[in-house]
């Protein structure tokens, strides 16, 4: 007998197992594991599915990805659609879905973009009803998303110029500041400046550095937070710098580089600013052999890199000319060809156009591998000829030599570079010469390329213009025409001269030109020869006499040799000299002129003397020579006798004469012992003997028989020293009194009778020397201090005197200040108190030193000096007026103040009622503002402050005050201090004020609220009735109310509180709720998640039926878990359980044992 199984009621539930999550209807927070289809790692998904799984991130400002690492699925029939966001409804990131079954027919890396504001990936998957397949595994990881970094210049030092570009000298220091605005936060980010060499300049927001090397440099800052994704900015600086190129100074030259002293020559200054153009197209050099042989090559590139990416040639005069610098003995064996980048070619020349056995460049045809001598052979558009339509030249290199070699030069290519329009300008451009015959070979040195400069971006070139050019000054430059000097040194040896210029990046550069200058010829004036009592002609002279004579202060005479000429023409030109100048025959008054030659240069001096004849010279009279004595008055004094020279000559020549002095007539007619000068009389008066001597002839001569003058030494007055005269000031202090001068006469004189001297005083050293402007007494200063000049002359000689000086000081009174007020607080409100007097003696001082204070009850006591006050004092009257004394102690002038002393009254205070906060994490410890008491302490009286302290001692010395807010160093419960005071006088009391930190309500660890999807099943939407979760939440907590949000800010502003039952709007939902205490008013937060699970996906079982045991009778014990795969359709996150009823399956009470009994036959 069959039992037949009608219906079975039954619950499922689907836990998930670790960190594996397989295909279903449903959602996890998670941010690790594997997600598979849902036949799991080892089975395949089954047919005929459609589930929507969605993966959130456990963490906020996450976002989910999944790695797709295995995929097989039945193409085109069951398909994966994947959508960023929390649901179905949000952006697919593949309309079509994925099938297939390779791994790139998968999704691969899917992640939650920045837009999606959950970061959950939602995963839907379809399958039909045929060939199911492996299915999939994919890694769940989450990310956090790179934030927006934008890299910015905030300064540069030297700033940009107008075109933006940082324009700077070699080696010197640029410094760049920068930052970054970030999208969400920068803290972490690092920074690295580097240039387009990818040199790392400096790390940090500021980097300083330096280019030693002329050029174009483009730094960036890259910046990377700390995401570890490695997040860095996108955008690029591109901050040119521009290195200044060093000008060319060809031109800077002297006109002479070696010149004799005296002379003068001309320096030109000449400067060129260098261009600096980026090479983009570097030549490839070196020598290379061209092989002889049919078909063999010589291939060589050049890489070009430096035009924007997109950029081709466009037009074929871009490209300006090909040049290859080389030698080849059989110029019709070429081929030459350039290729650009993408392959296109062009032919410079070819093996078809012929040229025979004309040579290129300098080569040699007898040896058959020596290299020959390159020359350089372009080609260009703007050429008219071809290669082998040049003209024909002998070059000197040609071996053997005649040989005939194309000029070299410009020429046409034979194809025309249109061939190569439209070739990136960026890559490698290389040149090809084919040997076509086995004839003769060659060889190339280096080839190269120019380019339009106008292509490269304007910032790439730079050429410096000069700002300012000249020479810097030098005392020899004698005159100056635009950048050209006259300079006539005044020394011998080498001198330099500095050329500078400065250009338009700031760059200061110099060039230095040096001459050297002949050693000065050293030479003294030659003396005429004259003949005396000569008689009649011929008149023979020695010219040679002068030789020594002309040489005399000549340190080195042996370097220099001495000619004489009759005129001056021939002693510059060197010409004509005197042949016998030992025996010259002249006359009487000729110019003879003299030269003094460098032997070892050009260089010269020339000078003349004058040829006499004379008779005997003779002796003038003249006036005694009188000096004063000094201030010993001994009768002694030196006396310069060549001041007598020129009266006893004359009329008579100088250059021809000399005079000497005796102090006898037989010492004058021997020419013998003659008076040194200046000389130091022996008495006084002294006779004084003369003789003149012919300078060229000594037995020319005349002396005195008797004293030609007398020396005379006068007696001085002696102006003797005398005390400076001091006063003191008045009161307007202005350094002006009167000065009895007269009082200074005894001392000037000493021990002179006043008969016989007087004594003059003056405001000048010039009026005392002169005996001018003599002074008036009483004298009132005009200066202070002021140096008075006084003059002691003898009365007989007035020229005979001595001057000397004495001051007139004025010694100011002491400086008196305005005093503010000296204010106490009262202490007995009896308006009488202690003062510190000397708290005013740097304020009185006022910056003096050297000045003693005291203080007076009287204004006659201060003037006195009598009865000064102790301090401390006790002032007699409130307020009271006492005055200060200031005296110098130097000169003792003294001045006067006054000083009031206040005594303040103290200001009232109210004790403050106990300052209550609210814990925020149960420490006992909070913040309070203190503010919050200052109007409750003060009563709002205009000008009573209060500041707060933790100690008395601080509140009382006004030292630590404490800032609001202010957190409570002892939990709890805590006293501080008030300092109440007049912002005015100061004066203060204290007062105390309690700290109370009321705990915070205890948040408990809340479970889910969860519900199944019975209402409108599918929606995850359901009715929850939050006030069940208020026992849990309160947790038996007193005087606790408490109250459900939808966010965070509305629990933190206690705004919009839910109502209960409440509908979610999300799934999961986080609620949050406050727990307030009813009598401190302090509040907690805490959350728990809404959950609504989905309902099991059943299947209808079919009957299950058995057969009955030994006993017929319809009952027997069935196996109801037999049933469970086809339910569940084999979905292990399902458990069955089997119930009599429809109520007892829905409240999941009363579940049937296994194995069970049937109680009836069918039963449902």
């Amino acid at each position: 007998m069959r039992l037949i199984l009608l219906y079975i009621i039954l619950l499922l539930s689907f836990p998930a197992f670790g960190q594996v999550y397989t295909m279903q209807n449903g959602s996890v927070t998670t941010c690790s594991g594997t997600f598979y289809d849902s036949g799991g790692s080892a089975n395949f998904y089954q047919n005929g599915e459609s589930y929507v799984f969605t993966i959130c991130p456990d963490s906020p400002g996450q976002f989910v990805q999944l790695d797709f690492t295995e995929w097989s699925t039945q193409p085109g029939a069951d398909i994966m659609f994947i959508y960023n966001g929390p649901n179905t409804g949000s952006p697919s990131f593949n309309g079509l879905g994925w099938s297939g079954t390779a791994l790139t027919d998968g999704p691969g890396l899917v992640q939650a973009t920045s837009t999606n504001a959950s970061g959950c990936l939602t995963v839907e998957f379809i399958s039909n009803v045929t060939a199911a397949s492996q299915g999939w595994a994919a890694t769940i990881s989450c990310f956090e998303p790179c934030q927006t970094i934008v890299a910015q210049l905030d300064s540069a030092t030297p700033a940009p110029n107008v075109d933006g570009y940082i324009r700077v000298c070699p080696d010197e220091q640029i410094t760049l500041e920068g930052s970054g605005v970030f999208g969400l936060d920068g803290t972490g980010a690092t920074y690295e400046w580097v240039d387009q060499n990818n040199t790392v300049l400096g790390t940090g927001t500021s980097a300083t550095f330096s280019y030693p090397d002329p050029g174009v440099y483009i730094v960036n800052l890259n910046i990377t937070d700390t995401n570890p994704s490695g997040c860095m900015n996108t955008n690029l600086l591109n901050q040119v710098i521009q290195v200044s190129t060093e000008p060319d100074f060809t031109g800077t030259a002297a006109a002479d580089t070696e010149i004799c002293f005296g002379d003068s020559t001309t320096i030109d200054g000449a400067v060129t600013p260098v261009q600096f153009v980026n090479d983009c197209t570097p030549p490839v050099s070196g020598t290379t052999f061209l092989p002889d042989g049919s078909g063999a090559s010589y291939t060589t590139c050049i890489t070009v890199d430096c035009y924007d990416s997109s950029q081709t040639l466009t037009d074929i005069n871009q490209l300006l000319s090909i040049c290859l610098n080389m030698e080849h003995t059989y110029l019709g064996d070429l081929d030459i060809i350039i290729t650009s980048p993408n392959g296109q070619s062009c032919n410079l020349k070819t093996f078809a156009a012929g040229g025979g056995g004309t040579f290129l460049g300098g080569a040699d045809d007898i040896s058959a591998t020596d290299p020959g001598t390159g020359y350089d052979y372009c080609f260009s558009m703007a050429a008219t000829t071809i290669l082998v339509n040049g003209n024909l030249v002998v070059l000197p290199e040609s071996l053997p030599a005649g040989n005939a070699s194309i000029e070299p030069g410009t020429y046409l290519p034979e194809e025309s570079f249109a061939s190569l329009l439209g070739s990136p300008l960026n890559g490698q451009w290389c040149i090809e010469v084919i040997d076509n015959l086995t004839i003769d070979n060659g060889y190339i040195f280096y080839w190269g390329m120019d380019f339009d400069p106008n292509l490269q971006p304007p910032e790439l070139s730079f050429t410096p213009a000069v700002t300012s050019e000249g020479w810097d000054p030098d005392p020899s430059i004698t005159a100056t025409a635009g950048n050209t000097i006259t300079v006539q040194p005044a020394t011998a040896g080498t001198h330099c001269y500095t050329y500078r210029i400065t250009d338009d990046f700031g760059c200061e550069y110099t060039e230095q030109v040096c001459i050297d200058v002949y050693p000065e010829i050293i030479n003294d004036p030659p003396n005429n020869l004259i003949i005396c009592n000569g008689g009649p002609p011929p008149y023979i002279y020695d010219l040679t006499q002068n030789d020594g004579v002309v040489l005399t202060s000549n340190p080195s005479p042996g370097d220099y040799a001495v000619t004489y000429y009759e005129t001056q023409a021939d002693a510059d030109n060197e010409t004509n000299p005197i042949v016998n100048p030992a025996t010259y025959s002249g006359f009487d008054g000729q110019i003879i002129y003299v030269r003094i030659e460098y032997l070892s240069t050009d260089c010269y001096e020339t000078s003349s003397f004058s040829l006499n004849v004379s008779g005997l010279p003779t002796i003038d009279p003249v006036a005694d020579l009188e000096t004063c004595d000094d201030v010993s008055n001994d009768g002694v004094e030196q006396f310069d006798l060549t001041v007598q020279d020129l009266g006893i000559l004359g009329v008579q020549d100088p250059s021809v004469y000399t005079v000497t002095y005796y102090e006898t007539a037989a010492d004058a007619a021997a020419g013998t012992n003659a008076l040194v000068s200046p000389y130091t009389n022996i008495a006084n008066p002294q006779p004084v003997f003369a003789r003149v001597e012919a300078i060229s002839d000594t037995s020319c001569f005349f002396s005195s028989a008797l004293p030609v003058f007398d020396l005379i030494v006068n007696p001085q007055g002696v102006a003797n020293n005398v005390p400076d005269l001091e006063v003191c000031d008045d009161a307007s202090n202005d350094g002006i009194e009167a000065f009895d001068l007269e009082s200074q006469t005894a001392g000037a004189l000493g021990g002179q009778l006043p008969a016989d001297y007087t004594v003059t005083y003056h405001e000048s050293q010039a009026d005392a020397d002169a005996g001018v402007n003599a002074l008036v007494s009483p004298y009132n200063n005009i200066s202070n201090p002021q140096t008075i000049y006084f003059r002691v002359e003898e009365n007989s000689n007035p020229t005979c005197f001595s001057t000397n000086t004495f001051e007139l000081i004025v010694n100011a009174v002491t400086d008196v200040v305005a005093m503010t007020p000296l204010e106490v607080c009262d202490d007995d409100t009896d308006g009488f108190a202690e003062f510190t007097l000397t708290d005013k003696d740097v304020e009185a001082l006022n910056g003096q030193t050297g000045v003693s204070i005291s203080y007076y009850e009287t204004q006659a006591d201060a003037d006195a000096g009598l009865n000064p006050l102790a301090s401390p004092y006790m002032n007699t009257s409130n307020p009271q007026t006492i005055y200060i004394r200031l005296e110098n102690d130097t000169t003792g002038c003294y001045n006067t103040t006054t000083l009031n002393l206040v005594v303040n009254p103290l200001p009232v205070a109210s004790v403050p009622t106990a300052l209550e906060a609210c814990d925020d994490d149960q420490d006992g410890i909070t913040a309070f503002d203190l503010t919050l008491k200052d109007i409750e302490v003060t009563g709002g009286v205009p000008g009573i402050l209060v500041s707060w302290h933790e100690t008395l001692a601080d509140a009382q010395n006004d030292v630590n005050a404490l800032a609001s807010p202010y957190t409570n160093i002892t939990p709890v419960t805590q006293t501080v201090y008030g300092r109440v005071y007049n912002s005015s006088t100061g004066c203060f009391v204290t007062v105390e004020l309690v700290l109370i930190v009321n705990p915070l309500p205890v948040v408990s660890a809340v479970s889910d609220f969860e519900l199944c999807d019975y209402t409108n099943t599918g929606d995850l939407i359901e009715s929850f009735d939050l006030t069940s979760k208020d026992g849990e939440t309160i947790n038996g907590q007193a005087d606790v109310l408490v109250a459900y949000y939808e966010s965070l800010a509305d629990a933190q502003a206690q705004t919009n509180p839910l109502v209960s039952p409440y509908d979610n709007i999300s799934n999961p939902q986080t609620i949050w709720y406050t727990l307030e205490h009813q009598i401190t008013g302090c509040v907690n937060i805490g959350s728990f998640d809404l959950f609504v699970n989905d309902l099991p996906a059943l299947q209808a079982p079919t009957p299950l039926e058995v057969c009955d045991d030994s006993n017929p009778d319809g009952i027997t014990s069935i196996d109801l878990s037999e049933k469970n795969d086809e339910i569940t359709a084999s979905n292990p996150s399902y458990s069955v359980s089997y119930y009599l009823t429809q109520a007892d399956a829905d409240s999941g009470i009363n579940p049937l044992p296994i194995p069970y009994t049937n109680v009836s036959n069918p039963q449902t």
